[in-house]
C-alpha cells in the first residue's frame, strides 16, 4: 500500500448542498490503484471510473470545490468529473514552453516522471525525476489544469 485518498464528487446542481460524504476512496499499491466507491459498502468501481488505474497513484484530491478530481500519477495528471474523464496533463505539457522548443528536449521530457506531489485546490504540485517542481494552477472557467510559468512567477 503507497498511499489512500478519499475524494468527493458533486454531481448535482451547483445550487444543491454538498453531500458531506466521499464519492471515492483511491487506494494506491506498488504497481496499480484502486478505486472503491463509497456508499453503505465499498464497491470496487476501477473499471467502471476513468481515473488511471495500471499505475501507481501519487496523490489525489479534489479542484473546483468539488467539481473535480485530480489524480497524480508518473505520466501526469488525469483529471476527472466524477467518473468521467475530463483532462490528461502529462509531464511535457507541465514544462516551461521555452524548453520544449530546444533541441532534444522532447527527448528529455519523454525520460522524466512525476515523483512526488500534491493536490491543493486549485493547485498541483509535482515534482519531477530530475528534481525540478512544476506547478499547474485550476482556470475556474474552464474547470481545467493548466501549467504556471515558473520564469513570470515573483517577476514585477
Amino acid at each position: 500500500l503507497r498511499g489512500t485518498w478519499a475524494v468527493h464528487h458533486s454531481a448535482g446542481d451547483a445550487s444543491d448542498p454538498p453531500d458531506p460524504f466521499h464519492a471515492y476512496l483511491v487506494i494506491s499499491l506498488e504497481h496499480t490503484t484502486m478505486v472503491l466507491e463509497t456508499g453503505e459498502e465499498l464497491r470496487e468501481v476501477s473499471d467502471a471510473v476513468q481515473l488511471v488505474t495500471d499505475a501507481p497513484t501519487l496523490a489525489a484530491g479534489n479542484l473546483f470545490g468539488r467539481a473535480r478530481i485530480a489524480q497524480v500519477h508518473q505520466g501526469g495528471v488525469r483529471v476527472t468529473a466524477g467518473p468521467v474523464h475530463a483532462q490528461d496533463v502529462g509531464v511535457a505539457d507541465m514544462l516551461a514552453p521555452a524548453s520544449t522548443h530546444s533541441e532534444g528536449s522532447s527527448a528529455g521530457a519523454a525520460a522524466l516522471q512525476v515523483v512526488a506531489a500534491q493536490v491543493l485546490d486549485p493547485y498541483v504540485l509535482c515534482r519531477l525525476s530530475d528534481g525540478s517542481l512544476r506547478v499547474l494552477r485550476g482556470d475556474p472557467t474552464t474547470q481545467s489544469l493548466k501549467a504556471v510559468d515558473p520564469g513570470g512567477a515573483g517577476r514585477g
